[in-house]
């Protein structure tokens, strides 16, 4: 997969990736990063710790992400 030179890097240890189907649809936006094995992965929020902090009942881990490629809006 090729991705812009302009994407940005995370930290070298990661951030958390979460997903909430109804965050994406109130928000109309997915951001997608890439996985440690270069996949891309979508979310809708991404966190220093595991502590989200977001109050969607339907949030679930998609692990860590180490590189914003970029937002896709719906």
């Amino acid at each position: 997969m090729k991705t812009s030179s302009n994407a940005s890097e995370t930290p070298n240890d990661g951030y958390y990736g979460w997903f909430s189907a109804k965050s994406q649809s109130v928000q109309k936006k997915t951001h997608k990063y890439s996985d440690k094995s270069g996949n891309q992965v979508a979310v809708t929020c991404v966190s220093h710790t595991v502590d989200h902090g977001c109050g969607w009942d339907d949030i679930v881990s998609v692990g860590k992400v180490y590189k914003y490629l970029k937002t896709h809006s719906h």
